[in-house]
């Protein structure tokens, strides 16, 4: 809308542009999530990798607590992790700024309550 404010542009170009970029990005999400697969599945892997023995098995169950719903590893770095059910991630528990991110939102809803009362 602010180009046209700036050039000028036939009105009946306006609505199929608009429309367009976002079913380009939407079309464009849906191709890769298929071409990629779930986590990368059908990505090729690095030669090398396999049998890596500072790779950290992050499926181990001895990691996964509370039913498999939060991971805790000292030993991997990641603080990112990628779920064990379901599409999204989760944070390494071991690692502090997983407790930052956690208690963060907590400490800064409290600090408002405080503050503004």
């Amino acid at each position: 809308m602010q180009l046209t404010m700036i050039y000028s542009i036939d009105p009946k170009w306006i609505s199929p542009v608009a429309l367009s970029i976002p079913l380009l990005i939407v079309a464009g999400s849906i191709w890769m999530s298929f071409s990629t697969g779930q986590s990368g599945t059908r990505l090729a892997r690095k030669s090398g990798t396999e049998g890596n023995p500072s790779a950290v098995p992050v499926d181990d169950d001895r990691h996964w607590k509370l039913g498999g719903s939060t991971y805790y590893n000292p030993n991997d770095p990641s603080l990112f992790i990628e779920k064990r059910v379901g599409i999204g991630w989760t944070v390494n528990f071991a690692r502090p700024l997983a407790w930052l991110f956690f208690l963060a939102p907590f400490v800064i809803i409290v600090l408002l309550l405080v503050f503004t009362s």
